[in-house]
């Protein structure tokens, strides 16, 4: 009796052993995968095959193919001999000719390989019976098939023809009638005749059809509403109902040939581009069975194949959530397969794998947490829900970017997201779209674009993380689903555009894996990028158990505008000798007992700071007695920069804001930035070049009591500095501010060691 080759690949020694609680990590599963495939070569032989009784060339195209989606690159010894042996033998039998063309398909334009591809698809379309189906060789009777041979043998035609190899129609209508026809009337599809329906053969169903050219779904000419394929639409309700009964249905559909059916289910899932089925994911329940075995360190015993299999489901998904698609409350998913294409196109020009994710936004840990970019899209009125809010304000201070499209252009999607963002994300603090500058990196991060062609328009006003939040002119979703919409732009432009948002995106906020725990902290405050909870832990009473804190003035304005400065900051100056050491950051209000407390205060932020006169005189009371203020408009705002200059002329009425002159000894130390030159945005180059913009200060006895710099240092540290706006570089800003608070801290010690005048009044803070 002929051995059944894939039924003797799967064997699981430990199947129904219990997983371990703890949840596996995207860590874990490149640790496995590098694991098994350094097993895999070890087990190669010298003449370059894996062996597996009667199969020696099936076996060695297996691992072949399953190394390469493991990314061991096509010039790799192992790869080498593998290709060398593969070319060189030849098996008449359904599985190994297959998985020739599977294995050899990214290796086709060699003249040696494209050779053997079409010996072995020659064999598979003699070896087709008249029903439509294969078996283990060639056909020796007109009705006799089995699914498993069939569906390996129209993974081997897929492959040819990706790789240019034309395939008979008649070879196609033939098996495409079978599939039909041997579907059962609950959905499913058998092994063979007469036997009944299981999950590795339903699954094989399905993904056959779609590999045949038979589409899941056809777009119709109103966009959002599709045909489906009966056939596939039943046979994916079947493995829907069963992966997701009561009683665990996963386990009792892949008791048998567990392997196998995985590899079969993780099929489906590629080619239809889903990321569960109902509530089964099909990813993250199956990648455990995987680590279990390794963890049991049962791989370099059992069988090739086992290692193979293994190999092609942890790393043909494995790939991190570059975008997730934002499902909101209404027609959000219009173009089904818009966002695939994205991420292929992306992933194309960037040289590395990327996946996508559907995703709500209604608590931290949802799984657009992972994604670089959020992309948002409809044809009806947008609406914001609170949670959303507080879910996107979280997203944009840890890099991230939200595009959004009207799709078809609808003017009620894009005024009505207008309004909402503008208005609820940053309540208290309304923003304004603004039209992109046509020297924006995102018309020329990888392919150099025309503004002209796609206008996007830009959230601003409302501080920094807020300003990746972009709006399209024109619809290029349906150029990416395949369609042509005369208010929309037509590939290849739109997918240039595509490619250039996603890698401006992930220049800002680097996409995680699919099974990193990625939780994003509620933020209920007015202040943007500042939780409730890193408020509290900051408050002005903190100051009394640090030794040199570093405080940051608290106003009605923004005033928590880049709230990471201070961790860059302190771990730059811990570097760079004669530079104070702070211990820790308090927000300091201006009227409490917290603001004497600390040595040196920082204020920046984007509008007015709104203070009282009573705040303005306990300021000055700060000033008088040994304090140093440090200022920065944050974004070079003109809004922040009157108020600022009103604030020092009414605060300090006897002194006067004057440029700090150039050869200032503040200038020297540690750095000699006189004798060096600024890195800047576009905007500072072209308004100050390379020299260092003025700084301007109040002095008192010999003292740089005050120090203002119009020009902004707070984004670059922060990390979402744009080249529209007048500012400085990362390393420019951090030896800048390095040379302000050495100069400020030195000039205070000498101060207070002197004569004891203006000695500052903390206590342990004032040290």
């Amino acid at each position: 009796m002929v051995k059944r080759f894939f039924h003797f690949l799967v064997v699981f020694l430990a199947l129904f052993v219990p997983v371990s609680r703890s949840a596996p990590t995207d860590v874990q599963v490149r640790r496995t995968i590098q694991r098994l495939t350094d097993i895999l070569i070890r087990k190669q032989s010298e003449s370059g095959t894996w062996s597996y009784s009667g199969y020696k060339t099936g076996c060695t195209s297996l691992v072949l193919l399953a190394l390469q989606q493991a990314g061991l690159e096509p010039r790799h010894d192992a790869c080498q001999r593998a290709v060398a042996a593969i070319c060189a033998g030849r098996e008449e039998k359904v599985y190994s000719e297959a998985l020739v063309l599977c294995a050899l398909e990214p290796l086709s334009e060699d003249a040696r390989v494209r050779q053997r591809m079409r010996k072995a698809l020659d064999f598979l379309v003699e070896a087709q019976a008249a029903c439509g189906g294969w078996t283990y060789g060639r056909a020796r009777s007109l009705t006799l098939y089995d699914l498993s041979n069939t569906q390996f043998a129209i993974l081997g035609l897929g492959a040819a023809e990706r790789a240019g190899l034309a395939i008979p129609k008649d070879t196609r209508k033939r098996a495409v009638k079978l599939l039909r026809n041997s579907q059962q009337g609950d959905g499913g599809w058998a092994y063979s005749p007469g036997r009944p329906a299981s999950m590795s053969m339903t699954c094989a169903g399905v993904a056959s059809l779609c590999i045949l050219g038979v589409a899941p779904e056809k777009t119709t000419e109103e966009c959002g509403k599709y045909k489906y394929s009966k056939s596939i639409r039943r046979g994916l309700k079947w493995i829907r109902s069963r992966l997701n009964q009561p009683g665990g249905g996963v386990s009792s559909q892949v008791r048998h040939n567990p392997l196998y059916t995985w590899y079969a289910l993780e099929r489906v899932a590629i080619f239809l581009d889903m990321k569960t089925f109902g509530n089964f994911d099909w990813y993250r329940e199956g990648v455990p069975i995987m680590l279990q075995q390794t963890s049991r360190k049962l791989w370099p015993e059992s069988s090739t194949s086992d290692c193979a299999f293994a190999l092609l489901f942890l790393a043909k998904a494995a790939t991190p959530l570059a975008i997730a698609k934002w499902h909101w409350r209404g027609d959000w998913n219009n173009d089904h397969d818009d966002v695939r294409t994205w991420v292929a196109l992306g992933g194309q020009a960037l040289g590395r794998k990327l996946d996508w994710v559907p995703s709500r936004l209604l608590r931290p840990d949802e799984p657009a947490a992972k994604a670089s970019m959020i992309f948002v899209n409809g044809h009806k009125r947008f609406v914001l829900r609170r949670e959303e809010a507080a879910f996107l304000r979280r997203f944009l201070s840890e890099g991230g970017t939200v595009v959004a499209e009207p799709c078809c252009g609808s003017r009620e999607f894009g005024a009505s997201f207008m309004q909402e963002m503008s208005s609820k994300l940053f309540p208290g603090f309304p923003g304004r779209f603004t039209l992109l500058e046509a020297d924006h990196d995102i018309y020329g991060v990888i392919h150099e674009l025309d503004a002209r062609s796609l206008p996007i328009r830009q959230l601003r006003g409302e501080g920094c993380r807020r300003k990746r939040v972009f709006l399209l002119a024109r619809d290029i979703s349906c150029a990416l689903n395949g369609e042509r919409k005369p208010k929309g732009l037509e590939m290849p432009e739109a997918g240039r555009f595509a490619v250039n948002l996603l890698a401006f995106s992930m220049g800002g906020k680097r996409p995680a894996g699919k099974l990193d725990r990625v939780r994003l902290e509620r933020s209920e405050n007015t202040v943007a990028g500042l939780t409730a909870d890193q408020i509290s832990l900051r408050r002005d009473t903190v100051a009394a158990g640090l030794a040199m804190p570093f405080g940051r003035l608290r106003h009605r304005g923004d005033w928590g505008a880049d709230p990471r400065l201070f961790d860059t900051l302190v771990e730059w100056l811990k570097q760079v000798p004669a530079c104070p050491v702070f211990d820790g950051e308090v927000y300091v209000s201006p009227l409490s007992e917290g603001v004497l407390a600390v040595p040196i205060l920082f204020v920046t932020g984007h509008d007015v700071m709104r203070l009282t006169a009573a705040e303005m005189v306990s300021l000055r009371g700060y000033l008088q007695n040994g304090g140093f203020l440090l200022a920065d408009a944050c974004c070079a705002s003109k809004e922040f920069d009157l108020d600022f200059r009103e604030f020092v002329r009414r605060t300090l009425p006897n002194d006067r804001l004057e440029p700090i002159p150039a050869d200032d000894p503040l200038y020297m130390t540690p750095f000699r930035l006189s004798m060096g030159t600024a890195e800047g945005t576009k905007a500072y180059v072209h308004r100050h070049g390379r020299s260092w913009a003025p700084l301007m200060g109040v002095r008192r006895e010999g003292r740089w009591v005050l120090v203002y710099s119009p020009v902004d240092f707070s984004c670059a540290l922060e990390g979402d500095l744009d080249e529209s706006v007048m500012g400085y570089k990362k390393e420019s800003a951090l030896k800048l501010l390095a040379n302000i608070l050495g100069d400020a801290m030195r000039l205070e010690r000498l101060t207070r060691d002197g004569d004891g005048e203006g000695a500052h009044p903390a206590g342990k803070g004032g040290r």
